[in-house]
């Protein structure tokens, strides 16, 4: 029988990764057959996976419980959808009765994905009394919190369904896991760290870097028989970001909290499209920017790439050249360069444009955290 395609490596900060260890043959126990090969991972990309844990951890553990509880309910609808594949793969790699192995991923894995986004949802505190004063006054507070990594260590005799515990339960409450398999059952692990990646832990992008990749746009093109595809399940969180980039944009609270509160009383009770969205922003802030708003809406809900600022320095003259590589020829924003002590706002366009300044490209900044963008700098 044909061999087993394989990653051969880790899935480490939201990519696989190919193992620099050994190379380890995959063998069905039942028949001896070669299932297919990995390589394990050396001890520095085992540090690498923890400090990428570390890293995701400071995000991971501030999403909202629902969110969390969301990803748990898709992970479980494709557990149920994919638990034949990865039933024959446990029974031709650990040596199960496939009657066996249906029953791991049926009754046991799958179960997991439910009971923790219930139980996730049950999570609360306590408020006790003080033992230590007499008055009755005071009151402990008890709170749960992610406490950080977990490291997960499993057999091969349950190879998803133990795995399904700590890593499941470890994710459903705000912690990051790095997870070990055993060496005799990589191939299933492989397929359950799928599965796991494309319910959306933690999401379809990287977050722990500045650089963002979406995979599809937030508004799908209308035909006549509707949208053509369902939305990304990353919608929430592309359009916050959107958002955000908008208001720094507009780069005044007052006057976006107020554009927000009317939009929402404009358009309060009825069924609205992206272009009505669109023409009302154009009409309450055109004016006040001087531009048209359009291409900014088309390049963040229509296209999947993020604009990318382009920065090439040139040191010996003090300048820095900068444009917009976007998918709309018209793009234009404004947005915020320099050090996080003195931004200077600049108007790039998809034209080259320069200015002249005393950093380098190592101390030239963009701000990333207020605007939704890539940055290139040469």
């Amino acid at each position: 029988m044909a061999s087993i395609a394989t990653r051969g490596g880790a899935f480490i900060g939201g990519r696989w990764v190919a193992g620099e260890g050994e190379e380890i043959e995959v063998t069905s126990p039942a028949t001896g057959e070669v299932l297919g090969s990995v390589r394990a991972s050396t001890p520095e990309q085992v540090d690498a996976a923890v400090r990428a844990a570390a890293e995701a951890f400071q995000t991971w553990r501030r999403t909202s419980v629902l969110e969390r509880v969301e990803i748990c309910r898709r992970a479980f609808t494709l557990c149920q959808e994919r638990n034949e594949e990865i039933a024959q793969m446990i029974a031709r790699e650990v040596g199960k009765t496939i009657r066996e192995a249906r029953e791991e991923m049926e009754e046991y894995t799958a179960d997991h994905f439910r009971r923790a986004s219930e139980d996730v949802l049950r999570h609360a505190g306590q408020v006790l009394p003080s033992t230590q004063e007499r008055n009755g006054t005071k009151r402990i507070m008890v709170v749960h919190e992610p406490v950080g990594v977990v490291a997960a260590v499993t057999p091969w005799n349950f190879p998803v369904d133990i795995a399904g515990i700590p890593v499941v339960y470890g994710l459903a409450v705000g912690c990051t896991v790095v997870w070990k398999p055993s060496e005799h059952a990589p191939l299933c692990a492989e397929m359950f760290v799928e599965l796991l990646n494309d319910a959306g832990f933690p999401f379809e992008q990287d977050w722990f870097s500045s650089h963002f990749e979406f995979r599809f746009p937030l508004v799908g093109q209308i035909t006549q028989r509707g949208i053509h595809r369902s939305p990304p399940q990353d919608m929430y969180f592309k359009g916050a970001l959107f958002l955000n980039t908008l208001r720094s944009v507009v780069n005044d609270d007052q006057r976006w909290w107020k554009l927000l509160h009317d939009f929402f009383q404009h358009f309060k009770y009825q069924n609205i499209l992206t272009e009505d969205v669109i023409a009302y922003f154009n009409a309450q802030l055109g004016p006040q920017l001087g531009r048209d708003l359009t291409p900014i809406f088309n390049q963040y809900l229509r296209r999947t790439d993020l604009p990318v600022l382009e920065l090439a320095f040139n040191q010996s003259e003090g300048t820095v050249a900068y444009r917009w590589k976007a998918d709309e020829r018209d793009f234009a924003m404004p947005i915020r360069v320099g050090t996080a002590d003195s931004w200077q706002v600049i108007q790039p366009t998809t034209d080259w444009k320069v200015m002249k300044t005393s950093l380098n490209k190592d101390t030239f900044d963009v701000a990333t955290d207020l605007f939704c963008v890539n940055v290139s700098k040469q």
